[in-house]
């Protein structure tokens, strides 16, 4: 699994949800709401993958990055009006470091955050977690075949279902 690995798809079922991309592919959510007047408005958010890729190193580091363009509504200047009122797009990226490891006989990766970089709108938030203390990101079965794994997020309660392929 030492590689850089890129997202090639991106799958979301469940909750109405059924979304299949890939890169620079958008993806919307839509959300009904009860306006000021009474009347339902659904409003709609989009974003799209622009970048996307996880660095496994053979120290058993990683370095997960991700860049995404975002359109996003003023959500109460939409309720007031009953109209959706959009707010200009903007960028967001994640940069995350911390330590992963792959166990071949359950088949699961684990990976655990210690530190993470996040800039939305120009706002940056960081987070740095002492020895111990990282933040597990997932500790799940991949399935792996060739030049290509598959992150498979499911949660069998609600049956929402999240599937990441990356390739070298």
């Amino acid at each position: 699994l030492v590689d850089r690995w890129y997202l090639n798809r991106f799958e979301e079922y469940g909750d109405g949800e059924n979304i299949n991309i890939g890169m620079n592919e958008e993806y919307c959510y839509q959300e009904v709401n009860t306006c000021e007047n009474g009347n339902s408005i659904t409003l709609t958010y989009c974003s799209s993958f622009l970048t996307f890729y996880m660095d496994l190193n053979t120290d058993g580091t990683y370095r997960l990055f991700l860049e995404e363009n975002n359109s996003d509504y003023d959500w109460e200047a939409s309720i007031s009006s009953c109209t959706q009122v959009n707010l200009p797009d903007y960028l967001y990226q994640y940069d995350s470091e911390g330590i992963w490891a792959y166990n071949e006989s359950n088949g699961k990766l684990f990976m655990a955050e210690y530190f993470y970089r996040s800039t939305e709108n120009g706002e940056i938030y960081e987070e740095f977690y002492d020895a111990g203390d990282a933040q597990l990101l997932f500790d799940t079965p991949i399935s792996i075949n060739g030049n290509s794994f598959e992150l498979n997020f499911y949660d069998p309660e609600d049956g929402y279902q999240v599937i990441y392929t990356f390739e070298k």
